[in-house]
């Protein structure tokens, strides 16, 4: 086919289209109505096959007065419009696709570390600034066994780097904890069985001095209506707040299997 008539028919095909917009925008709709999946396979395929291409053309498109801000606007919208469904379909996404996603967020983080970490600073500043302590509260304890198993899985996951960097701590500011260690020793060797898993409570110590939380006895060592002992199992992980708050209260009903 010659040139000329290519783009004739390109020609005719655009002034067809502005003729029929309407009509051919329902009939794409009720098609894709009958086979969603088919007709998005169908459109990946096709990306997939001219990704070059399509991108030399939107360039191209780009590149023209007032389109690139139209485009920022339709897509501004269109995200507004759409944030649950590009939320579900990023999940989609990141699940079919777990080790091509981790792979890419490695290497970023390795070619942003600078910028990554100016931006974790920023925020934590920016967070910090509208801290509400009511709210942290209120929010660990509804969510207190994810946290803890969060907390624990990661700790399981990384126990030799926390190691390291507790030891690392602990060398730096020996007299941090110095003071409070001599006023417990005594409570703690009497309160402590000799079945006790001392190496399990060394790691919940480790622990909490890495995530720069308070080990607190669930029945308190020297508690007013009963004394607990110090094993692994009476241990808990709180916030600092709350643990000066519990103090050496114990309610028997909210531990009746401790």
């Amino acid at each position: 086919m010659p040139l000329k008539d290519i783009e004739k028919r390109k020609e005719y095909g655009k002034h067809y289209y502005l003729l029929n917009k309407e009509k051919i925008g329902a009939q794409q709709k009720a098609s894709h109505a009958i086979s969603p999946d088919k007709n998005r396979e169908r459109a990946n395929k096709y990306y997939w096959e001219n990704r070059e291409q399509i991108a030399i053309k939107v360039k191209i498109a780009m590149s023209k007065d007032g389109n690139k801000e139209k485009r920022a606007e339709y897509s501004k919208k269109y995200r507004e419009k759409n944030k649950e469904k590009i939320a579900e379909s990023k999940k989609l996404y990141a699940i079919k696709n777990n080790e091509k996603v981790a792979a890419y967020k490695k290497q970023y983080a390795l070619e942003h570390k600078d910028e990554i970490a100016e931006y974790k600073r920023n925020k934590k500043v920016s967070s910090n600034q509208s801290y509400d302590p009511e709210y942290q509260k209120e929010y660990n304890l509804r969510n207190a066994e994810k946290i803890k198993a969060y907390r624990k899985k990661y700790y399981l996951e990384n126990k030799d780097m926390i190691k390291g960097k507790v030891a690392k701590h602990r060398k730096d500011r020996p007299d941090l904890k110095a003071a409070s260690s001599a006023k417990r020793k005594s409570s703690k060797l009497q309160r402590t069985p000799i079945w006790s898993d001392l190496n399990a409570i060394k790691d919940v110590y480790m622990e909490a001095q890495y995530f720069q939380l308070v080990v607190d006895h669930i029945i308190p060592l020297q508690g007013k209506l009963v004394s607990g002992l110090h094993v692994w199992d009476n241990l808990q992980l709180l916030e600092k707040s709350e643990n000066c708050s519990k103090g050496n209260y114990f309610n028997p009903e909210k531990h009746v299997g401790v």
